[in-house]
């Protein structure tokens, strides 16, 4: 018993029929053992150094029908078209004709198996067979990419047990008696009788070869005037009636289902926006992710907007903040960062991932969404490359703190005093511009300008409470930034937009820019504040103050 085994790389067997015409869209299963023993031949011929002899005694050992075992196939095809005319090589290019290339679809990793139930090579065929096998690239047509190989004898039994909805092709023996789920198929086979003398390389007086095995079609067609190879023959194989009916496969996948909780983009416009309006583009990439996640059935979720079902605001700082940034320092906003401490679920990111364009009120131009990525925040070779999530000791307003509380004052209009944190050292920034002296800031930033006390509630005050309510370390320093740089002209706070449109208006509208630098490295986000999730009082690594 002798077997040979071929796996179909691209999962096609590509062949037509002995006797049809491609255009038919006949596909040969199984494949024809003529065509085996010729694909031998070629790859001998090709690519392998051995005796014509013994490739001869191989061929002939190899006459009988064998057994096919296939895999489960379906149907499928190519069109396109091909010159026609060919004689005329100056108009071949305009004249072509519609080609079907129907092929069989199999599975990559199930392969044909071929057995010879009656055959036993020698050692020296064997070993010729081996080195064809290891060097034939296709079978069929040249886009048939696979590999042959020869199964072991004593293999055989333990690898035809293990086959899976394989169906066995066998020639029709005449007390065989066909059962109603299987069909006849005539497969072109050699036959036995083939003249053992007649060698490989032999050639006729007009070139051509004389081995059955090595004739042309076209000679076939234009000197013999026949349609089949002499010394071949018609075998009439059993195969079953549903061979190419698709096979269902059900798959069970257990697999957890992984959140991410960071969100990037980039912006995309022919004029991008300003650093000044970050709460208004935070504000309308607000309502296009609640737009694009609940689409025509209106889904709530309380990841993006920050409300309950019942409209309430959340208080837990768990959903979304988004986090306008100009990263290439040139007063233009270029990038937006969606950061949700609680993560977004699978339908949360299919939803972003289909944010392509920012829409909404008083756009003055188009800003398109390019999905940068999306991960988790430990994945720190990925966020430490964003500004807003990168870490750092000292941070700096990059849009100004607005304030979540009225500052506290007596009936008189006094201020009510606290006394400073004796761990928090109050700076006074060296330029005060545009206030008039350094005195007149403090007093503006809620501290006395003695630094012996703060207003209850006032900018700093309520600024630590910001910072205590987040969950970061209490900084050792807090330094009020007056005005913020773009490209070296300094600008006041009073340019960014502070207020959302239709929505209720902050207590205090003042805004205030800080730095702070704390006793140990901080990573970010961090947004403090009124509007804190909309764009405001967010801050950023002070890369110049490390």
């Amino acid at each position: 018993m002798f077997a040979l085994s071929f796996q179909f790389f691209a999962g096609k067997y590509h062949s037509t029929p002995w006797g049809r015409h491609v255009n038919e869209g006949v596909p040969e299963w199984p494949p024809s053992p003529w065509r085996i023993l010729r694909a031998i031949i070629a790859t001998w011929k090709l690519k392998v150094d051995a005796e014509e002899k013994d490739v001869r005694n191989l061929i002939l050992s190899l006459l009988e029908p064998p057994v096919f075992y296939l895999p489960p196939a379906t149907v499928g095809h190519t069109r396109h078209y091909m010159p026609w005319d060919k004689g005329d090589k100056k108009n071949w290019h305009a004249s072509k004709t519609l080609i079907f290339d129907t092929f069989v679809a199999v599975p990559r990793e199930s392969p044909v198996i071929t057995v010879w139930e009656n055959v036993s090579l020698d050692d020296r065929s064997l070993k010729l067979i081996k080195q064809i096998a290891e060097n034939l690239s296709y079978f069929g047509r040249v886009e048939s990419w696979c590999k042959a190989e020869v199964i072991e004898e004593g293999k055989l039994p333990s690898v035809l047990k293990e086959l899976d909805s394989y169906f066995v092709s066998k020639p029709l023996a005449e007390e065989d008696v066909l059962s109603s789920s299987e069909e006849i198929v005539n497969v072109l086979c050699a036959n036995e009788g083939i003249d053992p003398k007649i060698s490989l390389d032999e050639l006729d007086k007009k070139g051509n070869n004389k081995h059955p095995l090595l004739i042309r079609t076209s000679i076939l067609r234009t000197q013999i005037k026949n349609l089949y190879p002499p010394m071949s023959r018609l075998v009439q194989y059993t195969r079953s009636l549903d061979c190419f009916e698709p096979s269902k496969i059900s798959h069970v996948v257990d697999r957890k289902e992984k959140k991410v909780n960071v969100v990037r983009f980039l912006l995309d416009s022919n004029a991008l926006p300003p650093v000044t309006e970050s709460l208004k583009i935070a504000d309308i990439a607000r309502n296009t992710a609640i737009s694009t996640y609940g689409g025509k059935s209106h889904k709530k979720t309380s990841v993006l907007s920050g409300k309950d079902d019942d409209g309430n605001i959340l208080l837990s700082n768990m959903h979304t903040f988004y986090l306008p940034s100009d990263e290439d320092r040139d007063g233009k906003l270029d990038h937006l960062t969606l950061y949700a401490p609680g993560g977004y679920d699978e339908a949360h990111q299919l939803a972003l991932a289909k944010m392509k364009k920012l829409y909404g009120y008083n756009l003055k131009n188009d800003v398109n969404l390019l999905l940068l990525g999306m991960f988790d925040l430990d994945q720190w070779s990925e966020t430490r490359k964003i500004i807003p999530l990168s870490s750092s000791r000292t941070w700096k307003s990059f849009t100004p703190y607005i304030l979540t509380r009225h500052p506290k004052v007596t009936r008189a209009g006094q201020w009510k005093i606290q006394g400073t944190p004796k761990n928090v050292e109050i700076k006074v920034p060296e330029n005060c511009a545009p206030y008039a002296t350094k005195e007149h800031l403090m007093l503006e930033y809620g501290v006395l300008p003695d630094l012996s006390g703060m207003q209850i509630d006032g900018p700093v005050s309520q600024l630590l409470f910001s910072i205590d309510r987040v969950g970061l370390p209490q900084p050792s320093s807090i330094e009020p930034i007056p005005a913020y740089e773009i490209n070296g002209t300094m600008r006041q706070w009073l340019t960014f937009k502070r207020y959302r449109r239709g929505k209720q208006s902050p207590p205090s509208g003042n805004p205030y820019g800080f730095r702070l630098s704390f006793p140990e490295e901080v990573k970010g986000p961090v947004a403090l504040g009124h509007g804190c999730h909309y764009g405001l009082g967010i801050f950023v690594p002070d890369n110049e103050s490390r």
